[in-house]
């Protein structure tokens, strides 16, 4: 079902789903459209208590110490896959505002806004009024990007916002520090300490912006935490301690092609499993990229000889864009394992295509003329995404998941979007949306013309490899 907010004569919003379902009318295939309205879930007695002994009556957000203590819970507890950040809230020039209404209107437009926030979070997100005008929102997104997205599209709606208080109609801005759940934030009291940082850098700036503290800037701790990963990385080579997961890219337009995007992990010595954004920043500074790009195609070769699948994407870093001897060693792979080269897609990133267009053109050339198929992705994020759009060789572009976040609600957003769409669609490249995770952005794409998708609404990861891949073949 599409969740929709509607707005009535009278100016309420009321929450209903629309439903669409195959059906037939008269003999013929049609489409039943079912409209059910939402009606308020009326809380359980423990859920009342709950809110009542935790939760500010003013804006429904955790009280502090509440709020810490399950920020606390979230720290202990490692997520598989994706990133995490506190954001630390504050309005800007709050103070003025409640000289003008008074400070019992003040409270009605801070409760407004908590409920601007929460309309803006997700299921798993967790909020806090953490003192005063300060709001603190645990966010839980595909990654750090996402989450910087989530933000500014935040200060966003709220600077476009009026806050109506008896006959005044008001405006106000917020300023945002965004701080990582991650290494180095393993204490509550830094991880408030850094995103309160970042929100002071946002204020100082005049305010209406969005700070990031990035927790991995200490040189000393990065040095540290590389040395353990570096072991850790060339032991998973040696030891076959890596897996291949895949997501499927599902067609918008009902076409049944079987597309998968390749996602890595690592099963670190004590047999938990660790997402590839925990260590490819250490891989990249330590020159690692290019033997685990060489793992991840041996892999795939090997899931294309097992499997049936139409297309398999396989990202490729910089490295193995610099890599003279790449396209020979591929070749000599699929020979082995006796897979077509029309199964699968190389990708690189906007950003290397951008910063190594020479090499990235060639290795594109090199490759769809061994009868390869060639993709960007985190397109759209760049200084100059047509320019790579225009120059590239390529058969597909994927737009990059932060955009995903807001396109749904983000008008102009979508137009550029629907301009990429359109000058893809005259070079015959085909277009794929990444990481979207409900169904109103679903139905916002289909709208705009984007041709695939993929994403944890429409599937978690899988394993699809599992076996030793020998480490002598990269």
């Amino acid at each position: 079902p599409l969740k929709i907010e509607a707005v009535t004569g009278n100016d309420e919003t009321v929450s209903i789903e629309l439903k669409l379902e195959a059906s037939m009318h008269d003999g013929e295939p049609a489409i039943q459209l079912s409209i059910a309205h939402q009606a308020p879930v009326e809380a359980e007695p423990e859920q009342l208590v709950e809110r009542a002994v935790h939760t500010d009556p003013v804006t429904g957000f955790y009280y502090r110490q509440n709020f810490v203590e399950r920020l606390t819970d979230k720290l202990d507890h490692r997520v598989q896959s994706g990133a995490r950040g506190l954001a630390f809230i504050r309005p800007d020039k709050f103070s003025e505002i409640e000289r003008e209404v008074g400070p019992v209107a003040s409270e009605e437009i801070l409760a407004e806004l908590a409920d601007l926030l929460r309309r803006l979070m997700g299921d798993n997100d967790l909020a806090g009024r953490f003192g005063g005008t300060v709001f603190t929102i645990v966010l839980e997104r595909g990654s750090l990007r996402d989450i910087e997205a989530w933000a500014e599209n935040a200060i966003n709606r709220i600077a476009e916002h009026l806050f109506e208080v008896g006959d005044q109609s008001l405006s106000l801005t917020c300023s945002i520090g965004l701080a990582e759940l991650g290494a180095g934030t393993d204490r509550v009291e830094d991880l408030i300490r850094l995103a309160e940082r970042a929100h002071q850098r946002a204020r100082s700036e005049g305010g209406n912006r969005v700070e990031l503290e990035e927790t991995s800037d200490e040189s000393t701790r990065v040095k540290r935490v590389d040395a353990l990963w570096v072991r850790q990385i060339k032991s998973a080579l040696v030891d076959g301690r890596f897996r291949l997961v895949h997501l499927n890219i599902a067609s918008l337009n009902g076409e049944s092609t079987r597309m998968f995007d390749t996602v890595l992990r690592l099963i670190d010595e004590q047999g938990d499993e660790v997402a590839a954004s925990d260590f490819m920043g250490t891989a990249k500074r330590n020159k690692l990229l290019r033997a685990i790009d060489r793992w991840v195609i041996g892999a795939s070769v090997a899931f294309c000889a097992k499997q049936s699948s139409d297309l398999v994407f396989i990202k490729l870093s910089h490295e193995s864009l610099l890599d003279s001897t790449l396209c020979t060693w591929i070749q000599e792979q699929l020979k082995a394992a006796n897979v077509k080269p029309q199964n699968l897609c190389f990708q690189v990133s906007e950003d290397d295509a951008s910063q190594y267009q020479k090499q990235t053109i060639a290795m594109a050339e090199t490759l769809r003329g061994l009868g390869f198929k060639f993709a960007v992705e985190q397109f759209g994020i760049g200084r100059d995404p047509m320019r790579v759009l225009n120059n590239t060789p390529m058969d597909f572009v994927k737009f990059d998941g932060s955009l995903m976040q807001t396109v749904a609600s983000d008008h102009p957003l979508q137009e550029r979007l629907r301009g990429f769409v359109s000058s893809a669609g005259r070079r015959k490249v085909g277009t794929i949306a990444s990481r979207v995770e409900n169904a109103n952005t679903m139905a916002v794409l289909f709208q705009i013309g984007v041709g695939y998708m993929q994403g944890h609404y429409l599937q978690e990861p899988e394993v699809v490899l599992e076996e030793v891949v020998s480490a002598q073949a990269v």
